[in-house]
């Protein structure tokens, strides 16, 4: 999945539907980390992807109705699931909406230099005429080159 291959057949790995039903469940605990994994190094390409990944096996999971005997405890491996799944949809959720305040944050920073620059040159020299805006553009761009 994170290979963004198609899956095998139970057949060709030689193993039963039920085996591989639980195999299946119990990817999405390691999509989770995955997922968590890239969100600490800040990469949120396929975060969104992998999470609609695991949906989709919670959904498949979900429509099976076999009794225990059968899929050997898959009820209880799909109850797991959605607990994961709504773990990581919350946590990928809070590192976007962190990164979009960050990034705001930071413009916000880029004004208030902007500004300061502005009301400083005004305060300290009433003689001195209001700088133009290219004079501080010019010096927004250079002190956020200054702060590296």
């Amino acid at each position: 999945m994170i290979a963004e291959e198609d899956l095998p057949m139970p057949e060709s790995l030689g193993v039963s539907n039920a085996a591989y039903l639980d195999g299946l469940g119990e990817s999405v605990g390691e999509l989770r980390r995955y997922i968590l994994d890239n969100l600490r190094r800040g990469d949120f390409s396929r975060c969104e992807e992998l999470l609609a990944i695991m949906d989709g096996i919670y959904d498949i999971l979900m429509t099976l109705d076999f009794p225990e005997l059968v899929t050997h405890g898959l009820r209880r491996t799909t109850d797991a699931i959605r607990g994961i799944v709504e773990r990581t949809r919350g946590d990928l959720t809070v590192a976007l909406r962190q990164k979009e305040l960050e990034t705001k944050l930071h413009n916000l920073t880029n004004w208030s230099y902007l500004f300061g620059y502005y009301f400083s040159v005004k305060l300290t020299s009433p003689k001195v005429s209001s700088p133009t805006l290219s004079q501080c553009r010019e010096n927004l761009h250079q002190n956020h080159h200054e702060r590296g």
